[in-house]
């Protein structure tokens, strides 16, 4: 008798050999796709920190453009501010230049004025001067004796009251340093 045992053996030995390799296989496929379940989630979160990338360059770009308008719209305010000063400026430098010119054809009539009476006074005798310009308030006295050349003058003061001629004599000297004024 024959034994068939073999066969069976070798199909027992077979399907063991084809189990194990299934579950290597099942196994080996179960680790691939949890792999793969990994790296899905991973590039999930990947596109999903993109998107977040993505979204807070574009909200930046957005505060930055809105910034940018505000300083535009504050610049022209400035500007227009800026524009109204230097009209301003140019309004009041004009006035300015009108109110020195005007100043300097006072002081020239002044002057001349004062140059007349100067001469006047010039040609009046030392007593008569010195008792007239007494008379004078003290400012009008000074710059009456100030147009005086020195040799007129000098007689006159001698005719003055000494009181009368200190007093002078004392505005005579702050008067050209108030008024910088060349002696004659």
């Amino acid at each position: 008798m024959r034994r068939r045992v073999g066969h069976s053996g070798t199909v027992c030995c077979i399907r063991s050999f084809i189990s194990t390799r299934m579950v290597a296989a099942v196994s080996d496929l179960l680790f691939a796709l949890s792999l793969l379940l990994v790296m899905g989630h991973l590039c999930s979160s990947i596109v999903h920190a993109e998107d977040d990338i993505v979204r807070f360059i574009q909200n930046k770009q957005k505060e930055l453009k809105e910034k940018e308008e505000t300083l535009k719209k504050e610049e022209a305010r400035l500007n227009v501010i800026k524009k109204d000063i230097d009209e301003r400026i140019a309004k009041y430098e004009g006035l300015l230049a009108e109110l020195d010119e005007k100043l300097k054809r006072i002081e020239q009539q002044e002057k001349e004025q004062i140059g007349y009476v100067v001469k006047v006074y010039e040609a009046m005798t030392p007593e008569e001067a010195a008792l007239r310009l007494s008379a004078l308030d003290e400012d009008m006295a000074v710059k009456i004796m100030r147009g005086m050349k020195s040799k007129k003058a000098g007689p006159i003061m001698a005719f003055m009251e000494p009181k009368k001629a200190a007093s002078i004599t004392r505005e005579m000297s702050l008067f050209k340093a108030r008024n910088r004024e060349p002696e004659h």
